[in-house]
């Protein structure tokens, strides 16, 4: 095992003697206290590609807005696609 310690990197024995003699004792000694603690390997997250998706509502003015949920006489909710671009088909009536 390799440690690096101050800038210093020193090769260190870890054979079943070298342990018992100096490393356990180590472990004994801090591991009650909050000087040691135990560590998992937990892999690293990933990051995924965020995918912006732009809807057909969303690309249309604060007005066309209010007058497609005039029109589809719905004041919240998710606003389907197909019933802007039927919106448009219509002429863009007001609500």
């Amino acid at each position: 095992m390799t440690l690096t310690v101050d800038g210093k990197r020193y090769q260190v024995d870890l054979s079943k003697a070298n342990f018992d003699e100096w490393v356990a004792p180590l472990v004994k000694a801090v591991s009650p206290s909050r000087a040691s603690r135990r560590t998992t390997r937990r892999p690293k997250a990933t990051k995924r590609a965020t995918v912006k998706r732009t809807t057909v509502y969303a690309g249309l003015s604060t007005k066309d807005q209010s007058a497609v949920r005039a029109y589809l006489k719905r004041p919240s909710g998710r606003i389907a696609d197909e019933a802007v671009k039927a919106w448009k088909a219509a002429g863009k009536p007001k609500g």
